[in-house]
């Protein structure tokens, strides 16, 4: 990394580890930003209309949100796993490198941060949804909603949904 790095020392005086502390910062140069943006420039977003006809043609849908946002709302799409984002990392030896790989969470942030993790990685067809499961709901496409059954008409009778 091409950066400048600041050296600060500081005197913890009321502190039971008292003594001089060394801490290092560092700086980007515009190069290290230049590379950073670069990097973000490669990763292609596809709108949710792409995103769609890329997986009935068989591209992966890889939903990267965590579980407890999954139980509520999910694609309703036959190409799709559930992988955690911060699971990803473990379990890149299950996807497959030889087909299209299509991330996406709620808003389309953390679908970004998981393409460009599977692009550094090797995995060189990657693509997110741009806006997310967001974008896809509002858009029209197939979501599956999993409400409790418990509502009646005259009331709620404790379910999650209302």
């Amino acid at each position: 990394m091409c950066a400048t790095r600041f050296i600060k020392k500081v005197l913890i005086a009321n502190d039971k580890r008292k003594g001089v502390f060394t801490f290092h910062y560092f700086r980007p140069t515009n190069y290290d930003i230049h590379m950073e943006q670069d990097i973000q420039q490669q990763v292609n977003s596809l709108n949710p209309e792409d995103a769609f006809c890329e997986i009935a043609e068989g591209a992966l849908l890889i939903d990267v949100r965590h579980p407890k946002e999954t139980e509520f709302v999910t694609f309703q799409v036959d190409n799709c796993s559930e992988i955690p984002l911060l699971d990803l990392v473990h379990r890149m030896s299950e996807l497959p490198k030889d087909c299209k790989i299509i991330t996406s969470d709620f808003y389309g942030v953390n679908g970004f941060k998981a393409a460009n993790m599977l692009q550094y990685n090797g995995f060189e067809n990657v693509a997110y949804i741009q806006g997310g499961m967001k974008a896809w709901a509002l858009d029209g496409f197939p979501v599956k909603y999993n409400v409790d059954d418990s509502c009646s008409e005259d009331g709620c009778n404790g379910c999650t949904c209302c």
